[in-house]
This record gives C-alpha cells, sequence and structure tokens, in this order.
C-alpha cells in the first residue's frame, strides 16, 4: 500500500477506471470478509442504495479495506464488540461515504495530520481481523 501510495503521489499509477455499483462492491466486500467477522462481537452493516460512482474499484475496494479495519482496531480498544456502519448515499451531484464505529475516536495526537501521507497510530502488524496475540 505504501508503494501505491508514492506511486499515486509521484504520477505514476494505472487506474482502471469505470462505473461502479457501491451496492455491488459492498456485496463483493462482505463476500471476501465474511470469515474475518464470523467469530467477532462486531456486527458490520453496509449501505448503498442507488449509488454509482467511477472509480478504479480495485482501489476503491482497497481503501474501504483500510477504513473497515481502522474501525476493526478502534473496536479492539473497547472490548472488541460494537458495530461499523457503512453508508453511502447520493447527495446532489456528490457521493457522501460515512464510516464509523463505536470505538473510541481519533486520537488527539494524530487530529490534525489524519490527511498527511502515511500517518499512522498504534499500529498493530498482524493479518487477517482474527484475535491478536
Amino acid at each position: 500500500m505504501a508503494n501505491n501510495l508514492s506511486a499515486f503521489s509521484q504520477g505514476d499509477h494505472a487506474l482502471n477506471v469505470g462505473k461502479i455499483s457501491l451496492s455491488d462492491l459492498f456485496q463483493h466486500f462482505e463476500d471476501l470478509n465474511t470469515p474475518f467477522f464470523k467469530d467477532q462481537d462486531i456486527e458490520l452493516n453496509m449501505s448503498a442504495k442507488n449509488v454509482w460512482i467511477e472509480a478504479d474499484a480495485d482501489k476503491f475496494l482497497q481503501a474501504l479495506q483500510n477504513l473497515i479495519f481502522n474501525s476493526r482496531e478502534a473496536l479492539d480498544q473497547t472490548d472488541g464488540v460494537g458495530q461499523i456502519n457503512v453508508i453511502a448515499s447520493n447527495v446532489g451531484d456528490q457521493i457522501l461515504l460515512s464510516v464509523r464505529d463505536d470505538g473510541p475516536g481519533i486520537p488527539e495526537e494524530i487530529q490534525a495530520k489524519l490527511f498527511d501521507p502515511f500517518v499512522t497510530f498504534g499500529k498493530k502488524m498482524a493479518l487477517g481481523w482474527g484475535p491478536r496475540s
């Protein structure tokens, strides 16, 4: 992901842009990630009714994966119990994508730098969504 972000920032990237249904993409995400939630006390809710975007589906899916993984990590701080809600809606000629969780919120230490490249806070390196050791 770091390599992709670096390449993107330097203009050295290839995108496969097409019209995609966020409802279909959310369903694909759920199909891929259900095994990671089945033994967890976290409920994932995703909704996008009649929302279409022009995007690279793989890149968008990767960004969505990262946002939901961040929510999953936030819920680890609250005993691994809660909800993650992802909602996409049409707002005029724009799309609003909301990712919310029951976690403690974004730490004050990184709020001012949140949208800077490569910003991270307290990341644990692990594969999958299961319990961490």
